[in-house]
């Protein structure tokens, strides 16, 4: 059977492979060569329109021929064609949001003739207002965007010495940030619980493309950051743009572009745990059009746990990315990349009766971990994407992203200590543990076309598209145990010697041949019907078809299940002032805005469906969002302020009921959510920016019960919900003392809360620092970065049972030196 399945999966990549070559290469030089050439009545100026730092392209930058109307904007190549350009002397203006306006020196264009030039922008640092594509798709101004936003450059990245994808994004409004193992973290919004796998309610996307995999959601244990040029984070349901999981916000990380000059960077990282990671990235032209983009890194670290089984991390990222503009109406890029990692898999704390159990025996180190020796988690991961836009003509556009991704998940031998029971006099516990190994290809292609259609004098956009995902994978392991009653293995969680191997006994699971495919149809409309009124209405209808076949057992049926979808939204935005001067405030302008939206889950994934007749009747989690809010920046555009607040109820959710080393997933109820949301963010001077921002949450059960077979129900109707604060806090900024020497500072204080949804134990509310300081000096870098500088002691989740919380990290001093050559 694995032999048949990995034959299927060679062919599946060869056919993906040539799909994306089809869609990469193929479509945009046909698409250009069939385009007759038109006459030209004048002569033409192209280029490029960079960042002076990073050399990164710029998009959606106006490139304007001075003193006319003849105007283009740039794609996501930065490159731009101005034709019909009339013969003599001229020079070009260029603006961008968030960059300082900029005149070329005079051009000199003749008749039939092509004048190229290459521009270069600095960020402005006095103004805060940014494009984001995530919330709508579109590039759109944050401040007319209905929803709290955030923006993350690779400047920040690089500034504060962030190593990992949650590090560059811990001081977002309302973020939370939750780990088990140390390993599979998670980034939750809006005061969503975490109840089980990585990014289920907060969807995770890679240059547009959602990551989410057949258990509905995102492993991030092996996403690295060095080729992310920045990071957008949208707070609130978009199920009606991108379907499930888009519950309590939305996260794209935006890779590199080739840039229009050749770069080189290298980095080596060296901190504590035994920290050590090197990367390197080279980019730049191939020949006019074309371009690439390089980078490899590689690095791994002995993490915090004391005692044995050593703790080790491995990690190894290969990335790659290939643009072409074959002509001034189309862009196409290929991007790969290829990640693999071994992790250590050391165990949560347990959780006694409401107490820690490191409260309870003093003996017992909060950060020992008792695992088998040999648990090791092992993931490698193909990403294959292809991306095509062309411009139409007459306010039509068209853009095809197509995308593969393999997926291997493995277990080994790893002791699970959720839901063991405790013998405290004896000084045992049970663990249940298990091997899991676990392959899934993914195929992801979405089509959307974008027109402006110009009716009179509106103002207006419609956005159409259809998409196609196709998860296809198998699913089979071992229960380890050495008691037959309870499936598990007794363990002295003072010594953890496991029994001898030749007491372990094993049970298979799972061979799970399964199936997703999703289809998905959305639009969106954008209209102005009066100058200062915008109105959106979006709405996404979402078909799911599951399948599984239980290979182990002889004669099994297949088992088969749909689930509809339709997610609505709307929203209707009012620019209450624009650059209006109010004395000490300078020019302001404030947008007031109201919003409806729904989003859902599915109930389960497609390896957990049972025989016909042995499945419990599951609905899809349904969610409703009511919302208003505030956009406005004052101060001349230097400061800006967001506020929301929004009720949202989350009906139907599945839970899982763990039954030994085994769950049971069942529909249980409602939660409801309240809450205000509100930052801050100031270009105080150049150099000094400073950020502060809020989040109240009155996030509780509603009704909710838990039916039990063999045990009394669970009553949690007005319980908090498990690891979710009432209120966190983020203050911070950066300060460019010098040109060469630079600091960050960022200060986060999370509420209590309670580590299960029993609410038996409240965790400490908790203050968390971080802070860098760097010197530059052209091409070489230093920074010193520390996290949790104070060194405190606090937990990153616990979960829907009250027998487990996972320790954070202690303070890590990392020093890391780049260097840079354009």
């Amino acid at each position: 059977m694995e032999k048949d399945l990995q034959k299927l999966g060679s062919a599946s990549v060869i056919r993906s492979l040539l799909t994306l070559v089809v869609l990469a290469v193929g479509t945009p030089i046909g698409l250009s060569a069939s385009l007759s050439p038109q006459q030209q009545t004048g002569g033409v100026i192209t280029g490029t329109v960079s960042e002076r730092r990073s050399l990164q392209p710029i998009a959606y930058a106006v490139v304007r021929v001075a003193g006319t109307d003849n105007s283009v904007t740039t794609g996501v190549s930065g490159q731009f064609r101005i034709t019909d350009v009339a013969p003599g002397t001229h020079e070009l203006q260029v603006t961008a949001l968030g960059y300082r306006t900029f005149d070329t020196a005079p051009l000199t264009v003749a008749l039939a003739s092509e004048a190229r030039v290459m521009i270069t922008m600095e960020s402005e640092p006095l103004k805060v207002e940014r494009l984001i594509v995530t919330a709508m798709k579109t590039a759109q101004s944050t401040a007319e965007v209905t929803a709290l936003t955030t923006v993350v450059d690779r400047e920040d990245i690089e500034a504060r010495g962030d190593l990992e994808l949650v590090d560059a994004l811990e001081n977002a409004p309302g973020l939370m940030h939750t780990a088990q193992a140390n390993a599979f973290e998670s980034i939750e919004l809006r005061g969503m619980p975490r109840q089980g796998n990585e990014f289920e309610t907060t969807l995770l996307l890679i240059d547009g493309v959602p990551q989410t995999d057949s258990r509905n959601s995102a492993r991030v244990i092996n996403l690295p950051i060095d080729h992310a040029v920045a990071i957008e984070i949208v707070n609130g349901p978009n199920s009606a743009l991108y379907g499930r999981t888009a519950i309590g916000g939305a996260i794209n990380i935006i890779t590199a572009m080739p840039t229009a000059q050749p770069r080189l960077t290298a980095e080596l990282q060296l901190g504590e745990f035994g920290h050590v990671r090197g990367a390197v990235s080279a980019s730049g032209p191939l020949r006019d059009g074309a371009g690439y983009f390089l980078s490899w890194s590689s690095g791994g670290n002995h993490g915090f746990y004391s005692g044995d089984p050593a703790y080790d991390v491995d990690e190894t990222s290969v990335f790659a990315k290939f643009a072409i503009t074959p002509d001034d109406k189309s862009e196409a890029w290929i991007s790969v990349n290829s990640v693999t990692s071994d992790n250590s898999l050391p165990t949560s704390v347990p959780v006694v009766g409401g107490q820690l159990l490191s409260d309870i025996e003093p003996q017992f180190d909060l950060l020992a971990n008792i695992n088998l020796p040999t648990a090791n988690f092992h993931q490698e991961e193909l990403r294959l994407t292809a991306h095509y836009t062309r411009d139409l003509g007459n306010g039509l556009s068209f853009t095809n992203t197509a995308s593969f991704r393999d997926i291997q998940y493995k277990f080994e031998e790893s002791g699970d200590i959720i839901g063991a029971p405790f013998d405290l006099v004896a000084g045992t516990l049970t663990m249940y543990p298990f091997s899991l190994k676990s392959d899934e290809e993914i195929f992801y292609e979405e089509a959307r076309i974008t027109l402006l259609p110009s009716w009179g004098d509106l103002d207006d956009e419609l956005l159409a598209g259809i998409s196609f995902e196709s998860n296809t994978g198998f699913r089979r392991g071992d229960l380890i145990f050495t008691d037959a009653g309870t499936f598990g293995m007794p363990i002295d969680f003072l010594d953890p010697t496991p029994p001898p191997r030749t007491d372990w006994e094993y049970f298979e699971f799972g061979g799970d041949e399964y199936r997703l495919r999703t289809y998905g149809l959305y639009y969106q409309y954008q209209i102005a019907p009066l100058p200062r009124l915008h109105l959106t209405a979006a709405g996404r209808f979402d078909r799911l078809a599951l399948k599984n076949v239980e290979t182990f057992a002889v004669g099994m049926p297949v088992s088969e299940e749909t689930f509809n979808a339709f997610s609505p939204k709307f929203s209707a935005l009012y620019n209450l002032l624009e650059e209006r001067e109010t004395g000490w405030l300078g020019r302001v302008n404030l947008n007031l805005y109201v919003a409806y939206s729904e989003a859902f889950k599915p109930p389960r994934s497609p390896s957990g469906l049972n025989p016909p007749g042995e499945d419990a009747n599951l609905d899809p989690e349904n969610i409703t969002n009511y919302e208003v809010g505030v956009k406005s920046s004052f101060l001349d555009g230097q400061a800006s302020l967001q506020a929301t607040y929004f009720q949202m109820e989350r009906d139907g959710i599945v839970v899982s009921t763990q039954e030994g080393p085994f769950f049971r997933d069942s529909n249980a109820g409602k939660q409801d959510f309240e809450g205000l949301e509100l930052a801050v963010a100031w270009a105080a001077r150049p150099g000094l920016n400073v950020y502060g921002n809020v989040a109240f949450y009155q996030n509780r059960f509603g009704e909710f019960v838990i039916e039990n077979e063999s045990a009394p129900d669970v009553v949690l109707t007005g319980n908090r919900l498990p690891s979710v604060p009432d209120k966190i806090f983020n203050l911070g900024g950066s300060y460019q003392h010098t040109e060469e020497l630079g600091f960050t500072l960022g200060f986060k204080y999370v509420g209590d809360r309670y580590s299960d949804q029993n609410n038996l134990l409240l965790l400490d509310s908790y203050p968390l620092v971080d802070a860098s300081v760097s010197w530059s000096s052209e091409p070489v870098r230093f920074t010193l970065s520390g996290h949790n500088v104070l060194d405190k002691r606090y937990f990153t989740s616990g979960g829907s049972n009250a027998d487990s919380v996972n320790p954070a990290a202690p303070r890590q001093l990392v020093f890391i030196v780049s260097y840079v050559y354009n």
